[in-house]
């Protein structure tokens, strides 16, 4: 059994192996031997972070790492965001493997639709694994017209204070 890396760019599958011996000026002869290998393809993992607009009409902030299985980053790659199917960008992976992206939302999204957005990484002529990773998101809505928030709450509050301390004089009176 041969067992050892190789480098990424040769592709998962069957493949001829040849090994030869050339020791020139040494007691043994030239020697070269071949045989069929299968190279296995090295698992891969991609993270995905994907951060809803801070409102209705703003864009998606898409941000992961794409790394072999055992840890080390894969830098110079492709990866594909979709959202609810719909290619929105390709990326390109960073020196670290990390990868960050803002992205258009489709006109028809609305807000308060949830959306899948998804990160995809598929090689070509390489021996990593195809990797996928999703992330359900959903849109912000409006806050509603008639909301006060806080200023509301405040002013009812003062209301009734005053509303209290009038029935108070009154009884008192």
């Amino acid at each position: 059994d041969i067992a050892g890396a190789l480098p990424a760019s040769v592709p998962a599958g069957e493949t001829t192996l040849t090994v030869a011996i050339d020791r020139r000026d040494a007691a043994i002869a030239r020697a070269t031997a071949t045989t069929e290998v299968t190279v296995t393809a090295t698992p891969t993992t991609l993270s995905l972070t994907a951060t809803p607009p801070a409102n209705e009409t703003g864009n998606l902030t898409v941000t992961g790492d794409l790394r072999v299985e055992a840890g080390d980053a894969l830098a110079e790659r492709a990866v594909t965001l979709t959202v609810d199917g719909t290619v929105v960008e390709t990326v390109t992976t960073d020196p670290t493997g990390q990868y960050r992206a803002t992205v258009a939302l489709p006109a028809e999204m609305a807000a308060g639709d949830a959306v899948t957005v998804t990160a995809q990484f598929e090689p070509t002529g390489a021996n990593l694994a195809a990797t996928t990773a999703t992330q359900q998101v959903t849109l912000p809505t409006p806050p509603a017209a008639d909301s006060g928030g806080l200023l509301t709450a405040i002013v009812e509050s003062t209301l009734l204070q005053a509303a209290l301390i009038g029935a108070l004089l009154i009884n008192v009176i």
